[in-house]
């Protein structure tokens, strides 16, 4: 899938291994940049390895993948978004470009 991101801060976390680890420490950091990956390799929102998704609105959406990383995002495409046939849901096997509006990672330190 294709990412942009909604900040320069965010990008910064996202790309950057040594910033992450700063900020989130290397364990979480590693989670951090393994979710990417899975963005990154996934052909649409769908092939996403979730845990749970929790749908804000129609294009916005909260996933909880493997590993306490939390990442909220908005579906992004030039054209309208593809719905599912008869419904108003949208057909996450089309979606293949998001902007990454914020990055969560669970820990037990509160950070």
């Amino acid at each position: 899938m294709e990412i942009t991101f909604s900040s320069k801060q965010l990008r910064k976390y996202a790309i950057s291994k040594r910033a992450a680890e700063f900020k989130f420490g290397k364990p979480l950091a590693s989670k951090l940049h393994s979710c990417v990956a899975d963005i990154l390799a996934a052909e649409c929102v769908a092939e996403l390895p979730l845990v749970a998704m929790v749908s804000v609105d129609p294009k916005a959406f909260t996933i909880e993948l493997d590993g306490g990383v939390a990442v909220a995002f908005e579906c992004r495409h030039t054209r309208e978004l593809p719905l599912v046939r008869g419904t108003k849901q949208i057909d996450l096997t089309k979606v293949r470009t998001i902007m990454l509006t914020d990055i969560r990672v669970n820990n037990d330190n509160g950070k």
